[in-house]
């Protein structure tokens, strides 16, 4: 994905930039990457998560007006999160990787099921996730107070 909804506007990335374009599609920040993006995700709030390949990959969550807010490592071959009601990033891998990152980059939570993870992720209401894997089980993640 190279586009994601972001606050009023967009972003947008290219081979090593990321966008921030207003409404009408005029880029009005631009934030220089490392490498071309694997994906962009909206995140709320105002904010989006990027993905960067690399030796680990990483997630950058940029707000509206162009910082890097959080960053965190994520696992190889990561597909595009689901953002739960919290806010946090729930990134699932190949493998059956979920890792569970909050607003701030730190990693809440991770889960290693060894079997392919089936989408879609369904966010629990007060956090957390539920995961169907291609064995045909159900998994509950609740991560709530």
């Amino acid at each position: 994905r190279r586009f994601a909804p972001l606050g009023d506007g967009v972003a947008m990335a290219t081979d090593r930039a990321l966008l921030l374009a207003d409404r009408d599609g005029v880029p009005r920040r631009r934030v220089e990457l490392p490498d071309a993006p694997l994906w962009l995700a909206p995140f709320g709030d105002g904010r989006v998560g990027v993905a960067l390949p690399g030796t680990v990959p990483q997630l950058w969550v940029v707000d509206v007006g162009g910082a890097v807010v959080a960053r965190a490592p994520i696992p190889p071959g990561s597909a595009a999160p689901l953002v739960d009601p919290t806010g946090a990033a729930l990134v699932p891998a190949r493998g059956g990787d979920l890792v569970c990152v909050d607003r701030d980059g730190a990693e809440r939570w991770r889960v290693a099921t060894r079997e392919t993870l089936r989408p879609p992720l369904a966010a629990l209401p007060r956090g957390g996730v539920a995961i169907a894997t291609e064995g045909n089980a159900l998994l509950f993640v609740d991560d709530a107070p």
